[in-house]
């Protein structure tokens, strides 16, 4: 059985796609939980999820770090291309704010950026608490500090 013929039987279930209508009418429900999911049965579910509502952000906020990336393994595996993007905290290591990681930096950088990019596609974000106390730039910052630059351009 191929991944899209197994996503297909999730998209097509019942109970999945009542998790999907709830979602689609933020006003009623305007965050949903799920309890009790086992194994990547988290991911199988999310990625059924954004297939049935593509045009949707989806942010998912996992227990910690590990959770997360194994979180996000999961669901590259699940989409292929439809890349979802992790949104980690800046630093190394929590509570040490004098060790920067500029790769988790740019990584945050590279989130904000695609969010802000009015796009009709749905991104897909994953992340945990700790990166998502961390305070961001503002969107007339970032667009005020962004520099954009094409191929063949002369700087």
């Amino acid at each position: 059985m191929l991944v899209k013929d197994f996503l297909k039987l999730y998209r097509e279930d019942g109970v999945v796609q009542t998790i999907s209508e709830q979602i689609k009418n933020r006003e009623k429900y305007p965050q949903v939980q799920l309890k009790g999911l086992s194994g990547s049965l988290d991911a199988v579910i999310a990625s059924a999820i954004h297939q049935l509502n593509p045009q949707q952000d989806h942010l998912f906020v996992l227990e910690d770090r590990e959770e997360a990336v194994y979180f996000l393994n999961d669901l590259q595996s699940l989409l292929g291309e439809e890349v979802p993007m992790l949104f980690p905290m800046s630093y190394k290591k929590a509570y040490q704010y004098e060790d920067i990681d500029n790769a988790n930096v740019l990584m945050r950088a590279e989130v904000l950026s695609k969010i802000n990019n009015n796009t009709n596609k749905g991104h897909i974000i994953v992340s945990y608490p700790e990166a998502l106390f961390e305070k961001v730039i503002n969107k007339r910052s970032l667009m005020k500090n962004t520099l954009t630059v094409s191929l063949n351009e002369q700087l």
